[in-house]
């Protein structure tokens, strides 16, 4: 070594960092998915049957044709709750929408937003969104 200068060669070192974001993904999913969809049924929710029945309708007006809205209720739901408790009354509940959704067909929508049953239609009864669920709603 006499009097030669050493010289060093350091690679800097790289640094990985892998975080793990599968369940803040999968939170956020549930968070979207809850914003549109009713907790116990799973049943679109009234934000969710709005968007679409506004797309339905603008359907509707540029083919000149009619859109159905059916409200049902569940008459006597609430001696099912008090009777047998809520757990009873929530597996009812699901039951229901399971079947009104099998009888539908895939471009048809139900949804859980409260209410017994009343028909409006389009374009006889209403044009927009809101008329045609405030007239379904007091035919109930």
């Amino acid at each position: 070594m006499n009097g030669v200068p050493i010289r060093w060669h350091v690679k800097p070192a790289a640094l990985n960092v892998l975080v793990d974001i599968t369940e803040r993904k999968k939170s956020e999913e549930q968070i979207r998915y809850l914003a549109h969809h009713d907790r116990l049924t799973g049943l679109p929710n009234r934000r969710l049957l709005m968007d679409r029945l506004n797309q339905s309708l603008e359907i509707a007006r540029r083919q000149n044709s009619r859109l159905e809205i059916l409200f049902v209720d569940l008459n006597r739901f609430k001696p099912v709750n008090d009777t047998y408790d809520h757990e009873v009354g929530d597996t009812l509940l699901k039951a229901v929408g399971d079947r009104l959704e099998e009888t539908l067909r895939v471009a048809d929508t139900v949804a859980r937003v409260g209410g017994s049953v009343g028909v409006a239609s389009y374009p006889d009864d209403g044009t927009t969104p809101d008329e045609l669920l405030r007239l379904a709603d007091s035919h109930m």
